[in-house]
């Protein structure tokens, strides 16, 4: 991340008053600095067998906030990396998640994340299409996930912006940024934020 997109995203946190910031696809290596004041910084970089960095996690979390790093889930088809911490006095887990597009959805990995008495959130790019979250289509692996949560117990969100512009003009925006959510009994809503970083996702509160 460079210095640049790192200063927007410290000028969005603090407009947000955000404890927790969730990042997916950093395509940073290890020798790469991300460091942001007022945060610990928590990440999984990724690097292909030609030492190209690719995908890649990250979690910022603000300084006052107690937290505890989890152990890094093994997961079939996607990737995820956690904390712990405080949500008004309730321990909750928050995990930053990835899916590869080219990856079959493989819902074993959600219940791994999931398998916890803990109130969890998961939020990311999951790749995934379906209206009940306000996608343009749904699409098979879309209709698994939500199939699957009204099985397990869990809930699917989304924003009602388009979460990710293509850069290919024929394809359309879409949402397929969502968080996951089981055991939080507060109200929680998914909105789409002013793009400061320019990127192709947009940013997305919860």
């Amino acid at each position: 991340m460079s210095p640049e997109k790192t200063r927007l995203l410290k000028l969005l946190l603090d407009q947000r008053q955000a404890d927790v910031a969730l990042i997916n696809e950093t395509h940073l290596k290890p020798v790469d600095k991300l460091k942001m004041a007022g945060f610990y910084v928590y990440r999984e970089d990724h690097i292909s067998p030609s030492g190209i960095a690719y995908r890649g996690l990250a979690i910022l979390v603000r300084r006052r906030i107690v937290h505890q790093l989890l152990p890094v889930p093994t997961l079939r088809a996607s990737y995820a990396l956690g904390v712990e911490i405080c949500i008004n006095q309730q321990p909750t887990r928050v995990f930053a998640f990835y899916r590869p597009p080219h990856y079959r959805l493989a819902v074993s990995d959600v219940h791994t994340l999931l398998d916890s008495p803990l109130p969890t959130i998961i939020a990311g790019d999951f790749n995934l299409k379906h209206t009940a979250w306000n996608a343009n289509a749904n699409t098979r692996e879309g209709s698994r996930l939500l199939d699957d949560a009204e099985l397990h117990n869990y809930v699917v969100l989304g924003p009602e912006a388009p979460t990710h512009y293509p850069g290919h003009r024929q394809l359309m925006p879409d949402v397929i940024d969502l968080a996951v959510l089981r055991g939080i009994t507060a109200t929680v809503s998914c909105d789409v934020l002013d793009d400061h970083l320019r990127s192709d996702h947009q940013p997305v509160g919860t």
